[in-house]
């Protein structure tokens, strides 16, 4: 008897399966907060937190494979890409001829491309780890990818402790001697945390990484000020 394969899950259905993994640990914190979780609870909140981390996994090779095929596609072929644009948004042969040239690159590659400052890119990928301060609590992964206009930025936040009224959470590209009385930084954005404690970010930042290679996370208190004057939570090893 042959057995049928299940269809492989698209970008979009596993980002909307994170959110709703986020939505069902938040229910789940609400409703247990404060108190020891049933065995039934706990192994939902087991399995439910080894799944999101498996789809943020593929969640993050899959964009970085969407992102490698089209930047192959394009350098295959500036000229078929640039007369694609122009006819409102019909693909030519010799487009469509890149881009099967480009997955087959990928397939070979693996789809996925990490690279240091050195030589860096467009399309490129840096991948960061950051790490809680002490007597903070916190992690998170960051994925870096070169643009034609900076950085653009994936950064999947777990364990954090849920920020307070009137605060958010901001993102930083941090320089060399980097003080509160001399600051010398550049935001990527703001965001907030829930009860799940976990969030999943795009942002995007004009930041020159040589000059700013340290990400790192502080908390603020949401009233529009420009300069950072919260304690920082999460710190990354900076970009070699």
């Amino acid at each position: 008897m042959s057995s049928t394969a299940a269809p492989a899950l698209s970008l979009e259905d596993r980002e909307a399966r994170v959110t709703a993994i986020d939505d069902r640990l938040g229910e789940i914190d609400t409703d247990y907060d404060g108190q020891v979780m049933p065995e039934t609870v706990r192994d939902e909140w087991n399995g439910l937190n080894a799944e999101r981390d498996e789809q943020v996994t593929a969640i993050r090779e899959l964009r970085a494979r969407k992102t490698r095929l089209a930047d192959i596609a394009a350098s295959s072929n500036p000229a078929a890409t640039e007369r694609a644009a122009a006819g409102n948004g019909r693909r030519g042969p010799l487009l469509r001829l890149a881009a099967v040239a480009a997955a087959l690159v990928v397939a070979l590659l693996g789809g996925v491309v990490v690279s240091q400052l050195g030589g860096g890119g467009r399309g490129e990928v840096i991948e960061l780890a950051l790490a809680a301060q002490p007597g903070r609590t916190g992690r998170a992964t960051a994925e870096l990818r070169r643009v034609d206009d900076g950085v653009a930025i994936d950064m999947e936040v777990s364990g954090m402790a849920p920020n307070p009224p009137g605060s958010v959470y901001e993102c930083w590209f941090v320089g060399q001697g980097d003080t509160l009385e001399q600051p010398n930084r550049v935001s990527a954005g703001t965001f907030t945390i829930g009860a799940s404690g976990r969030a999943s970010l795009r942002m995007h930042s004009a930041a020159d990484l040589r000059r700013f290679p340290v990400m790192g996370v502080t908390l603020e208190t949401d009233g529009g000020r420009p300069e950072r004057t919260g304690e920082k939570i999460l710190v990354s090893g900076p970009i070699r």
